[in-house]
Formats: C-alpha cells, sequence, structure tokens
C-alpha cells in the first residue's frame, strides 16, 4: 500500500490560545522595558534581552514539537514534528475509535505537555481517557488509538478517512 499522509491543523482554540500567548509575551517585553526605562542603560538592556530569550525559547519549544501531519506507512503511523517524527508499528495497535471529547484543558502529567501554543501535545490524563499521550492540533475530533503500551491521541483533519485507513492497515498487519 502507497503512504498516506494527512494534515492537521489548528482548530479556533488552538489558534486563539497561541494569539493571546504571543500577544501576552509581547505585553511582558514592553512592561519589562518600560519598567527598567528609568534603570541604568545595562539593567534594562539585560532585562529585555533575559525576558525575550525567554519568550522566544518557549515559542520555540512549543513550535517544533507541534505535530504537522500523520503518514500511514506500510509498517506504522508517523506523527511528524518540525523537531523530528515519533512512529508507532500497527503491531501494537489494538483498537481505534473517533472521539468528540473536549481535550483542550485535561491535566497534563510528567513530563508534561503543551495545552494550546501552537499545538496539543505531550503527556495528559482524564477521566475518560485515564492516561495518553496527545499529538494533536484540535481540542475536539479526536482519534483515540489503543495500543499494547498505553493510549495515543491523534487529530487528523481527515478523521473517518484516518480512523478507517488506519484499522485496515493495523487489521492487514496483524493478520500477517
Amino acid at each position: 500500500m502507497p503512504m498516506s499522509t494527512y494534515r492537521m491543523s489548528q482548530d479556533w482554540f488552538v489558534t486563539t490560545m497561541t494569539g493571546i500567548i504571543l500577544i501576552l509575551f509581547a505585553l511582558l517585553a514592553v512592561s519589562v522595558w518600560l519598567a527598567f526605562a528609568t534603570a541604568s542603560r545595562g539593567i534594562s538592556a539585560l532585562a529585555l534581552l533575559l525576558v525575550v530569550t525567554v519568550c522566544v525559547a518557549i515559542a520555540a519549544v512549543a513550535y517544533l514539537y507541534t505535530p504537522t501531519a500523520i503518514v500511514l506507512t506500510d509498517d506504522g503511523l508517523r506523527i511528524e514534528r518540525p523537531i523530528g517524527a515519533v512512529e508507532f508499528s500497527y503491531a501494537v495497535v489494538r483498537t481505534v475509535q473517533s472521539s468528540e471529547a473536549w481535550l483542550g484543558t485535561s491535566f497534563k502529567r510528567p513530563p508534561g505537555g503543551n495545552s494550546g501554543f501552537f499545538g496539543i501535545w505531550g503527556a495528559f490524563s482524564s477521566r475518560t481517557l485515564g492516561i495518553y499521550a496527545m499529538y494533536g492540533t484540535k481540542a475536539r475530533g479526536a482519534v483515540v488509538i489503543t495500543t499494547t503500551d498505553g493510549t495515543i491521541v491523534v487529530t487528523p483533519d481527515e478523521r473517518d478517512r484516518f480512523t478507517r485507513e488506519l484499522l485496515s492497515r493495523a487489521a492487514a498487519r496483524n493478520q500477517a
């Protein structure tokens, strides 16, 4: 079977959260600049540089770990991210189902995650799903994949087609 790629675009929640956080970062930088405008030039420049560096670092990490697409290959599914792909073999897939549950504000678990700044990714916990790893860009409209190692949640744009194809590929692989 040829590879299939499913895009992962942001929903209103992720777009809104990203915008709010970027505006807050800008306001923080301006506030620091204004607060230190009366201080000596060296202190205000250093404070502003520190705040801008921290904000840029946070934004870079959030962006680099945000999933951009899911690729179904001959061997498994690959979640594409700017920092590097995450791969899962079809052999570990047990169940695949669609979910309309709201996942935008689930509790983060160690090592943590991101709830809306460019995407929703990381380790989370909820009453309905238990502990799960999320690789998404939407707060609702997910595909829940139960594996031998835990639960994975993804949010492809074409959820129903993705679910059917993943089920088909996993069943074919597990029968072989």
